[in-house]
């Protein structure tokens, strides 16, 4: 299994959870359609699982992009944005005035969870354990 596999495929994977079940997606929106499929998967694990695969691809990516360097810069950057991201759902009650609109909308709407933050921090561990492991095949080959 290549690194771009292990990469790519939670993507795939979560890319097509938002396309399928989750609320309000843009898809349905634009298409007008009534999201029926919503609540057959419908599970806080399951709800959990994008936040644990932005933290887990995009770290790897990060990662990759700067030379297969700055291991810890990569994760913690991921790891603090999502971080960001999630503890920001806390505060809406908030008015978010110098913030872009869809940032705005995010926060304003999102619904904080305690098990996206256990999955950002089970990804943090996943993605350094994930490079470690393909350093050590790397250093076996």
């Amino acid at each position: 299994v290549t690194l771009y596999k292990v990469i790519l495929v939670p993507m795939i994977f979560i890319a097509l959870y938002y396309f399928f079940f989750r609320e309000g997606n843009i898809f349905y929106l634009w298409l007008g359609i009534d999201n029926h499929l919503i609540y057959k998967l419908n599970s806080n694990v399951m709800d959990a699982t994008p936040s644990f695969v932005h933290v887990y691809s995009f770290s790897l990516i990060t990662w990759l992009a700067l030379g297969k360097k700055r291991i810890a810069f990569s994760i913690l950057l991921w790891s603090s944005i999502n971080l960001l991201f999630e503890v920001g759902q806390t505060a809406n009650k908030v008015n978010f005035v110098s913030l872009p609109s869809f940032v705005e909308n995010y926060f304003s709407y999102g619904v904080f969870s305690w098990l996206d933050i256990i999955a950002i921090f089970l990804a943090a561990i996943s993605a350094y354990i994930t490079i470690l492991l393909y350093r050590q095949k790397l250093n076996d080959e």
